[in-house]
C-alpha cells in the first residue's frame, strides 16, 4: 500500500471501513458473540498458558480455562439477578413515593408561586411515574437483550476453547500468507496487538472490582438497600467512558433520592460518587492500566456512539480496545503512521 498515493490510500482505508462496518450490522449475530470470546479468550490467556503448564494438554487446559471463567460468570450474574428481583419488587413503592413527592411540590407550587393547585396538570405524577416506568422498562429491555446477546451460553465457551486452542495456527497463518521478508513483521504487530488488548483488558478487570468495592462501601454505610447491585451497576457502566459514568450516576443519585427522605443523602452520593470518579480517573486507573490504548477523547467518543449504533451496549464496551489494538496495527505500518496517530493521544515522534 505504501507505494499508492496519499489519497487513494485514503479511499481504499475509507472503502475498507465502510465495508467492516456493513459486515458488522449484517452479521451481528456471528461476530458480536465471536467478538466477546475474542476479548474473554485474551483476558484468560495468562491462566490458559498456566494451565498448559500443568496438564501439558491443550485441550484440557483449555477445557479448564473456560470452566474458571464460566464458574465465575455465573456466580456474578446469580448474585445480581437475586439483588435485581428484590429490586423489581420494591418499583411499586417507589413509584408511589415519586407520587407523593410530586404532590408535595404541586402543594408548594400553589402556596409559594401562587398557581392554583386545581389549575396545575393534575395527572403530572401519574405522567411522570409512567414516563419513569417506561424509561425503566426499556432500559430493563435493553439490559436483558444484552445480557442474551453478550452470553450466548450456548455457543460463547465453545468460541473461546477453539481460540484459546488453536491460537497459534494465527501465527502460522500469517506465516503463509506474508511473503518471507514481511512475516516476521506481520506476526509481531499482530501480537503486540493482542497484548496490549490483554493488558488493557486485565487492568480494566482489576479497575472495575475496585470501583465496586468502593461504591458498595459507599453505599453501605449510607444504609442505601441494594447496595451490591448499584456497585456493580456503576463499576460495569465504568467501562463506557464518559458515556457509562454519566448514566450509572444519574440512575444512583435518582434511586437514593427516592428512597431516602433527607436531601442530603442524593448530594453525598453525587460527591462522593463524583470523587471516586476523580480517584479512578486520575490514580487507579493510571496506576493499573498505565496507557496501554492511548486513544485521544474525540475518538473514544466517536468509536463509543459508533458501537452503540452497531451493537448496543456491547459495541460501546467492545470496541474500546478493538479500536485500541487497530491502532498499534496502524502504528507499525509505516504508510498508515498518520492515521493511527489522528487516533491516539501520545505526542508526535520528533523523528515523524
Amino acid at each position: 500500500m505504501n507505494h499508492l498515493p496519499a489519497y487513494a490510500r485514503f479511499v481504499l482505508i475509507a472503502l475498507g471501513i465502510g465495508l467492516l462496518i456493513l459486515a458488522m450490522v449484517i452479521g451481528r449475530d456471528l461476530l458480536l458473540p465471536l467478538g466477546w470470546a475474542l476479548l474473554l479468550a485474551l483476558l484468560i490467556l495468562p491462566l490458559q498458558k498456566k494451565m498448559e503448564r500443568l496438564v501439558r494438554y491443550r485441550a484440557l487446559a483449555a477445557v479448564l480455562s473456560v470452566l474458571v471463567l464460566v464458574l465465575v460468570g455465573s456466580g456474578v450474574v446469580y448474585l445480581l439477578s437475586s439483588q435485581l428481583v428484590n429490586l423489581i419488587n420494591d418499583l411499586p413503592g417507589l413509584f408511589r413515593k415519586l407520587s407523593g413527592f410530586l404532590d408535595e411540590v404541586r402543594v408548594y407550587i400553589d402556596e409559594q408561586l401562587g398557581i392554583p393547585y386545581q389549575k396545575q396538570p393534575s395527572e403530572l405524577a401519574d405522567r411522570f411515574s409512567s414516563f419513569l416506568q417506561e424509561r425503566i422498562d426499556s432500559i430493563g429491555q435493553a439490559l436483558t437483550s444484552t445480557i442474551k446477546t453478550v452470553i450466548y451460553l450456548g455457543i460463547l465457551p465453545v468460541y473461546i476453547f477453539f481460540i484459546l486452542y488453536y491460537r497459534e495456527r494465527i501465527t502460522l497463518f500469517l506465516r503463509m500468507v506474508y511473503p518471507a521478508g514481511k512475516r516476521e513483521a506481520a506476526v509481531r504487530t499482530v501480537w503486540k496487538a493482542s497484548g496490549v488488548v490483554q493488558k488493557y483488558l486485565g487492568g480494566m478487570v482489576i479497575v472495575t472490582f475496585v470501583v465496586a468495592i468502593l461504591v458498595l462501601v459507599l453505599f453501605l454505610s449510607m444504609g442505601i438497600k441494594h447496595a451490591l447491585f448499584f456497585a456493580v451497576f456503576v463499576a460495569v457502566f465504568n467501562l463506557i467512558p464518559y458515556v457509562g459514568v454519566f448514566i450509572a450516576s444519574v440512575v444512583s443519585i435518582l434511586y437514593v433520592f427516592i428512597t431516602k427522605d433527607a436531601l442530603i443523602y442524593p448530594f453525598l452520593t453525587f460527591v462522593l460518587l463524583w470523587g471516586i470518579q476523580l480517584l479512578e480517573n486520575n490514580l487507579i486507573t493510571p496506576f493499573i492500566v498505565g496507557k496501554q490504548v492511548q486513544l485521544n477523547p474525540l475518538a473514544v467518543i466517536l468509536v463509543i456512539i459508533l458501537g452503540g449504533m452497531i451493537w448496543g451496549v456491547s459495541g460501546m464496551i467492545l470496541f474500546i480496545p478493538m479500536l485500541g489494538g487497530i491502532k498499534v496495527v496502524l502504528d507499525e505500518i509505516p504508510g498508515l503512521r498518520p492515521y493511527g496517530f489522528l487516533l491516539g493521544d501520545d505526542p508526535p515522534d520528533a523523528n515523524d
